[in-house]
């Protein structure tokens, strides 16, 4: 059965809107997603998710036999109402999509110092059990990184691609990384893993954490030979993260982000260098 998807984060926001009984207001776009989408399938889909939404609006629950033979994985009654009166609870904030993130710094350093005035959106992840972490703020799915040797290790190193005309994105981190994740069935169900922008991958780092510079969502129980579902990683010593933004100034040379201290900088295509997989977002 083809489904029809509701992308647009005005059209969840209308949504919420009538949930919460309140003027429009704008919630962390992942958050929203995550509570509207009925049967967790990554979207909000037109055909089963909204259904069920508007039934849940006018007080018409549980779900309809229909609904549970036209897809039988939607959860429980008691496990979306849940999810769905818990995003009518949040409050209210800037649209995520137009104001960068905190930096994670929280020590003062004076009146009018980051940690002082702790200006962003807030910072939320949630690990959700499959070797993935979501941003709650961004929308953004992350792959998680561990010790075991395998594709999702944290210091493996891969290629970006050619150093010569058209200079294009086709190292081993695409032939072999990308490939490898998004074969068969994917990773945690998903084929469409990509490598980050160089923004995206910067708006992991924390600064307020240095050696790795990341929230402890990207690096806890980091011990050798644990895996994706035990751990999560961040390689920081003599190797940086690959980005899928080249660098203007010479387009032989592409993005990275080292996460020692959280910086960015850039290096030539044919470098070794980490990666982290990404999907969703704008």
């Amino acid at each position: 059965m083809k489904r029809h998807r509701i992308r647009s984060p005005f059209v969840l926001l209308v949504l919420f809107s009538g949930l919460a009984g309140a003027a429009l207001c704008a919630v962390p776009r992942g958050a929203t997603t995550q509570a509207l989408d009925v049967d967790g399938n990554g979207d909000v889909d037109v055909g089963t998710d909204v259904p069920y939404i508007a039934r849940r609006l006018l007080g018409l629950v549980p779900v309809p036999a229909s609904f549970r033979v036209l897809d039988p994985t939607i959860p429980s009654d008691t496990v979306i109402g849940t999810r769905i009166d818990t995003l009518a609870t949040m409050p209210c904030q800037g649209d995520p999509l137009a104001q960068p993130l905190k930096t994670g710094q929280t020590t003062s350093y004076g009146t009018g110092s980051d940690g002082a005035v702790l200006k962003g959106v807030t910072r939320s992840y949630t690990d959700n059990g499959d070797g993935t972490i979501t941003d709650n703020a961004t929308g953004l799915m992350w792959e998680k990184k561990d010790r075991a040797g395998g594709i999702h290790h944290y210091a493996t190193a891969y290629t970006w691609g050619m150093t010569s005309p058209p200079y294009t994105m086709n190292g081993t981190m695409v032939t072999t990384f990308l490939a490898t994740l998004n074969a068969g069935t994917g990773f945690a169900g998903h084929t469409d893993w990509r490598i980050p922008n160089v923004n995206e991958l910067l708006s992991i780092a924390n600064y307020e954490n240095t050696e790795p510079a990341v929230d402890a969502v990207f690096n806890t129980g980091c011990v050798g030979g644990c895996t994706v579902l035990t751990c999560s990683c961040t390689y920081f010593q003599d190797l940086y993260y690959w980005s899928s933004t080249t660098y203007q100034g010479g387009i032989n040379y592409a993005w990275l982000v080292g996460f020692s201290y959280g910086f960015s900088g850039y290096n030539p295509k044919s470098n070794n260098y980490c990666v982290r997989a990404v999907r969703g977002g704008s």
